[in-house]
């Protein structure tokens, strides 16, 4: 029974982890192609560092800022510095999230997430990976469970199409 409860732990815990990181190939293609995104990366500061995870964190998303761009990174978790550390309280709360049943705004409303550091910073990237996940969740889902919406929805279907090859890159 305890392999059972492990393998099933360890399945949730990576099918995370790859919701997670659609979400980090969806605004990196958001960043260059949605305007309101390249307006809110515009305004934040240059060498800003910020960790996604959940946890126990075993692996963190690193987003940075460098040369005017968002710069992604899944990394082992061994304490390193950033500005604000965006953390959901287990994997249970954060596979809503991930899937697009709850908005990041929502989950941090429900306290779902924890910000440490620089509370705006957080919230500027709770803000993008919004739009990320309202770019990724298909039209039905968006306006039943999420606050944001694309731009457009040939921009989300084009997000969505270079998301899939660009976030393997």
């Amino acid at each position: 029974m305890a392999n059972l409860l492990s393998i099933r732990e360890f399945t949730r815990r990576y099918y995370g982890y790859s919701r997670l990181y659609s979400l980090m190939a969806s605004l990196r293609v958001c960043a260059e192609k949605d305007p309101r995104v390249k307006e809110q990366v515009e305004k934040i500061a240059e060498g800003t560092t910020l960790y996604l995870t959940t946890f126990p964190a075993r692996k963190v998303l690193m987003c940075k800022k460098q040369g005017g761009k968002l710069r992604f990174l899944f990394k082992k978790y061994a304490g390193f510095e950033q500005d604000a550390y965006v953390m959901f309280k287990s994997i249970d709360l954060a596979l809503p999230v991930y899937d697009g049943f709850v908005s990041f705004t929502k989950a941090f409303n429900e306290s779902r997430l924890v910000i440490k550091g620089d509370t705006q910073i957080g919230m500027q990237f709770v803000a993008l990976f919004d739009i990320a996940q309202a770019t990724l969740a298909p039209k039905i889902q968006r306006e039943k469970y999420l606050t944001a919406k694309p731009y457009s929805e040939k921009m989300a279907n084009d997000v969505k199409f270079l998301s899939f090859f660009r976030g393997w890159l």
